[in-house]
């Protein structure tokens, strides 16, 4: 798989890497402004609404989760979920999220 370093008001890819940590720790080393976010450049993601909508992380894990499903990517979603209760805070599970959708 290919993943990438995306803005995300822009949806400009920065930079590409073979694996998800060495997106990841890239990511981490740039400031939070603007927003970036680490993409799987491999696969079809299903579209979500998040702008104007409950921002609430489980509402927003719901949502994703719903749309993968629907996407015929339970595994994927099942993942996700697992993923993101690991997470120490919304920033960190907000970007988990987005590795597995695209924002309508």
């Amino acid at each position: 798989m290919k993943f990438a370093i995306r803005i995300n008001a822009t949806n400009e890819v920065l930079e590409e890497f073979e694996t998800w940590e060495k997106a990841n720790t890239k990511l981490l080393e740039l400031s939070s402004f603007p927003p970036y976010t680490v993409v799987n450049l491999d696969s079809e993601k299903p579209k979500v609404k998040l702008i104007g909508e409950d921002g609430n992380i489980f509402s927003i894990l719901a949502r994703t989760r719903a749309a993968l499903k629907e996407a015929g990517r339970e595994e994927d979603a099942q993942k996700m979920m697992d993923r993101a209760f690991d997470c120490k805070s919304y920033e960190e599970a907000l970007n988990i999220v987005m590795e597995y959708i695209e924002v309508e």
